[in-house]
């Protein structure tokens, strides 16, 4: 592009000296007779070619038959015919004017352009007239100003001893360079793009890399806080009945049974619920549907949790005795429980929760509500998701749990061909509402 905009320059600066300043001096000095005579033919023809000729011989080039020109890599004479023409025309032009002719910036302008946009450049362009060496400017024809991304060509004197000088300015040329190289750059913008997608899914692995070890981490916390409990528990009771010191107090054997009992339970229903995570993501669960009464099964349930609830616990049942769902009777049990345990953690001492069912549109749907502290909004979106938790700030210090329990019930939710939602106010309430095709 920079030799483009130079060679056309010279071009310009040939075709202005010539056409505009040496005609007129030949106007002005020798009449209009003699300006018509030479108007198309250059002057000192003969004699430049001489000159030239010499030149070139003197400082390395050799002029083969057919105006090919070779010459030494290390030769620095490298201005043309046509420009050196225009330096003698400029030289007879100063030295013989009875009045000075300037040097047109209008008309280069005019040149400089048209001979840009013949070979494909349509970009502004400017002409600047400048002292030298100050480099001030003293004449343009659009804005005196070079910024960033204009491209300048070299200085060419007007006068023998340079003090003043014109240059040539193509404004922004990047658009004309990237329209002539488009297929070059295809394939380094494909290539771009391509480093550009491997650098983020490497990221991206990274990510999950990282957040997978900290789950793991959160997990094998969670899970030995989580059975560290019942573990204890069992093994008090154990040792007590053991020592044989309950051996004349049957009731106190009796409870202490129980509690063994509960806590085994509770570690089987924790290791359950994780080896059936494992079995739905592989696809290894078997569901064995039926057709399950729904009213006696929640009654069943909500007994069992008065019985070993810590806080006061009430429920609310609102079924039919002709209700039914067609599931499997284990998963079912599974989920509502998980429901039901965390109303109950996540609910202050005095605890409602409403256990409701009815079939609608070829659908059962059971809801859970209750009167807990609720879920923000903001975190709605990600209680699903395995290991999740919400924030500590918006949960009751000492609540344990894995972050399974929500996750468990979508994915069994999912087995079922069925679904589940939320919805929940912060500080008032959370119903979850499951969704069972009928058989």
């Amino acid at each position: 592009m920079e030799l483009r905009a130079q060679e056309h320059f010279e071009k310009m600066f040939y075709e202005e000296t010539y056409y505009n300043r040496y005609i007129s001096f030949l106007t002005a000095n020798k009449g209009v007779g003699e300006a018509v005579k030479v108007t198309g033919i250059t002057p000192y023809v003969d004699r430049v070619v001489k000159n030239f000729r010499k030149l070139y011989l003197d400082k390395g080039y050799h002029i083969w038959r057919n105006n090919v020109v070779v010459y030494h890599v290390d030769s620095k004479f490298d201005e043309s015919y046509q420009l050196h023409a225009a330096y003698i025309m400029q030289d007879s032009i100063n030295n013989n004017a009875r009045t000075p002719i300037t040097f047109s910036l209008q008309f280069a302008d005019s040149v400089f352009g048209g001979e840009l946009r013949k070979v494909g450049v349509s970009d502004e362009i400017d002409i600047h007239q400048m002292k030298y060496p100050s480099q001030e400017v003293i004449g343009s024809v659009v804005n005196p100003h070079v910024g960033i991304m204009d491209m300048t060509t070299k200085l060419i004197p007007l006068n023998k001893d340079s003090t003043e000088c014109v240059r040539g300015i193509v404004h922004s040329p990047q658009k004309s360079i990237i329209a002539s190289i488009w297929y070059m750059l295809l394939p380094l913008g494909i290539t771009f793009l391509f480093m550009c997608g491997c650098v983020y899914f490497q990221i991206r692995i990274w990510y999950v890399q990282r957040k997978l070890k900290q789950f793991q981490k959160d997990f094998t916390y969670s899970m030995i806080h989580d059975m560290k409990s019942p573990l204890s528990s069992i093994m008090m009771g154990a040792h007590i009945l053991v020592s044989g010191k309950l051996a004349d107090k049957p009731e106190k054997m009796e409870k202490y049974k129980q509690v063994i009992i509960d806590e085994c339970e509770h570690l089987l229903a924790l290791s359950g619920r994780v080896l059936m995570l494992t079995q739905i993501e592989r696809g290894e669960l078997e569901l064995h549907k039926e057709v399950i009464p729904l009213a006696p099964l929640l009654k069943d349930i909500t007994e069992k949790y008065l019985l070993k609830a810590t806080k006061e616990v009430h429920f609310i049942i609102k079924c039919e005795e002709t209700c039914s769902v067609y599931a499997d009777i284990f998963c079912l049990r599974e989920i509502l429980g998980n429901l039901i345990d965390n109303a109950i953690k996540y609910s202050k001492d005095e605890v409602e929760i409403i256990l409701s069912c009815e079939e609608v549109a070829g659908s059962t749907l059971i809801k859970v509500r209750d009167n807990g502290i609720g879920i923000p909004l903001k975190e709605q979106w990600k209680i699903f998701n395995k290991f999740e938790r919400l924030s500590a700030n918006n949960r009751k210090s000492g609540i344990s749990g894995f972050g399974l329990g929500l996750s468990y019930v979508l994915q069994v939710m999912k087995a079922h061909d069925g679904m589940i939602s939320v919805e929940s106010v912060e500080g008032s309430y959370s119903e979850f509402t499951m969704c069972f095709p009928l058989n």
